[in-house]
């Protein structure tokens, strides 16, 4: 199993058990349940936070992040959300004269949600890894060997390939500054290049 399969089982078993987590939260008072829900999504988070740091401290050589049109939503979202649970917590301490720990985990998790808000970087992705180009998306990464061209466009990366392939990730937000980028990410990770780059900027 290739390292992509193994990340999108991940994310696929972490996004479920949060789901299950949730909503047997609701429909349950039993503290186990809401401790399950609440742990697992301090995980996420958590991961979230650790990720972006890492990215930005160019732990990532191989992969290269750029912006799409849903970043400042992601971005607001993120913010809004962590800001509301926090002053919601600090209220609830405020009013309350019992020793509860909901109000300090709602701090916890409302700074990770904030953090991460903070820290979100653009949502676009590129990846090179064991020879093959990974736009990150639902399609399967293409050998760099069977690139024949690479177009950037405002909106859209489409990566053509022998026998007809064609990858294609959508909803992008690039300007001529981060076209460049991309270019010289591509160059400079992908030995003997044989590929076109067509740059519509």
């Amino acid at each position: 199993m290739n390292t992509r399969k193994i990340r999108k089982h991940k994310e696929n078993l972490i996004k479920l058990l949060i789901l299950i987590g949730f909503f047997t939260s609701l429909f349950s008072d039993n503290p186990i349940t809401n401790v399950f829900f609440v742990f697992f999504l301090g995980i996420v988070l958590v991961y979230g936070v650790y990720d972006k740091i890492r990215y930005r401290q160019g732990k990532y050589p191989n992969e290269i992040r750029y912006p799409t049109q849903n970043d400042t939503y992601y971005k607001v979202t993120s913010l809004t959300l962590g800001t509301i649970v926090i002053l919601g917590a600090v209220i609830w301490l405020v009013l309350t004269t019992e020793l509860i720990f909901i109000p300090y985990i709602g701090l916890v998790m409302g700074g990770l949600v904030l953090a991460n808000g903070i820290l979100d970087f653009s949502n676009g992705k590129l990846k090179i890894e064991n020879k093959h180009l990974d736009l990150l998306c639902d399609d399967k990464p293409i050998e760099i060997e069977e690139i024949e061209s690479i177009y950037l466009l405002p909106n859209q990366l489409i990566v053509l390939g022998v026998n007809g392939k064609k990858i294609t990730q959508t909803g992008l937000k690039l300007d001529e500054k981060w076209a460049v980028k991309i270019e010289e990410f591509l160059k400079q990770n992908t030995d003997n290049q044989k590929y076109e780059i067509r740059n519509h900027f």
